[in-house]
């Protein structure tokens, strides 16, 4: 019986194990957290494996994963592992440093399709021989070890600051997102925003083959239909959103008005700049999902009334300068939370009032204290969230919950 291995035992990393038992290997998993089956770092090292799959919270600087390329045994993440298994399915695939998971849910809505991947449904949990289409969001943590060009159509939403403590620079950060070309079958196309190096555009430039005018998409420089009402007259990333679903989902030739009546019924997921409640005349919103800068800046941008802003968590190595100067602008003050308070109240150098705060929950007392009627308080933290909570859903949930307490 072959033997593979299997770094890192979390929501992948099981899928992983259960996915390659069943094709009749024996595997052999280890994990920084010891448990009952499980191979030491060591004991996991000195196995020859014909391939180790790796989950993608997992770097490659990690020893055990050195230890395996160093021997030359081929290491790659479950997505890969699942393209490498992909047989009758077709398959999109999307990244980007911002909108990624809504755009991927608003295609797959389109597509009437399977949205799998970093979006939180293993992509191996959805392998049969049925023919499907599954709508694939992409990492760079994954597209960092993928190669197989198994996918009909790509895109690359955006390509700003983020996982700097992973990769270290933007431009190594740049070439893992860019990694996602090399998925594409040789007939695939590959969707990009304007200004990004891709096979076709889309954007709000006139030059660019899928553009928006803020009523109309034109396409290859054919009007082919208007923009959603809800979008009609905006230039904003939620329109950059759905002209690449739109673009997406027509290489599969779906008519542009099933686009934009899909969008119509169409939900957001959580926690990206999700509307909470009123408290006395403050308006609450939850965009606990913002960690990073850029994503700060977006949200801030889509918000016209004044904002208490609360920010903070654990940092993701860019500096936060950038804010400075729209903060000046719409931002009343700022409540700052977790390991990177330091740090962004350094950055902002007193361009807005600044709070500290030891819990969220005191974050949301002394934002709702510094709030006027009709301002927003918005939690957008621009860091993540492992400091102080076990994931972005669970800030986010636990925001929601102390702002229905008010």
């Amino acid at each position: 019986m072959k033997e593979v291995g299997v770094i890192g035992l979390g929501k992948s990393g099981l899928s992983a194990r259960e996915f390659l038992q069943k094709q009749g290997y024996k595997v052999f998993a280890t994990d920084d957290k010891p448990q009952e089956g499980v191979l030491s770092a060591n004991e996991f090292i000195a196995k020859n494996f014909e391939f180790v799959v790796i989950s993608p919270g997992v770097p490659l600087t990690h020893r055990v994963a050195k230890a395996i390329l160093e021997k030359n045994i081929p290491l790659f993440c479950d997505v890969e592992l699942a393209f490498r298994n992909l047989k009758n399915s077709h398959a999109v695939g999307i990244t980007g440093s911002n909108g990624k998971t809504t755009t991927t849910s608003l295609t797959a809505h389109i597509l009437n399709a399977k949205a799998v991947g970093n979006i939180g449904l293993p992509i191996l949990s959805e392998l049969d021989d049925s023919d499907k289409t599954l709508v694939v969001e992409l990492s760079s943590f994954q597209l960092e070890t993928m190669q197989t060009p198994v996918l009909d159509a790509a895109c690359i939403l955006n390509i700003t600051p983020n996982h700097l403590d992973r990769h270290g620079t933007m431009e190594a950060y740049a070439l893992a997102k860019g990694r996602i070309e090399l998925c594409l079958k040789p007939d695939g196309a590959l969707w990009v925003k304007d200004g990004l190096k891709g096979h076709f555009h889309f954007g709000f430039n006139s030059a660019c083959d899928l553009y928006s005018d803020g009523k109309h998409l034109y396409r290859f420089g054919i009007k082919e239909d208007g923009l959603p009402n809800s979008l009609q007259e905006r230039l904003s990333y939620e329109v950059e959103n759905y002209m690449a679903a739109y673009a997406l989902s027509r290489h599969f030739d779906v008519a542009p008005e099933v686009c934009r009546a899909a969008y119509d019924t169409f939900t957001k997921p959580k926690h990206r700049l999700q509307y909470v409640a009123t408290k006395e005349g403050i308006h609450f919103y939850d965009d606990s999902k913002a960690t990073s800068v850029d994503a700060v800046l977006r949200a801030v941008e889509s918000i016209q009334n004044p904002i208490v802003l609360i920010a903070g968590g654990k940092h993701k190595g860019y500096p936060y300068q950038v804010w400075k100067k729209l903060f000046q602008e719409k931002v009343r003050a700022c409540v700052l939370i977790g390991e990177a308070a330091d740090m962004i109240e350094r950055d902002l150098e007193n361009s807005v009032p600044i709070l500290r705060a030891a819990t969220l929950e005191d974050a949301v007392t002394k934002a709702m204290l510094l709030a006027l009627p009709q301002d927003a308080v918005l939690l957008s933290p621009g860091c993540a969230s492992y400091d102080m909570f076990s994931s972005f859903e669970d800030r986010g949930s636990q925001f929601q919950q102390l702002v229905h307490s008010l």
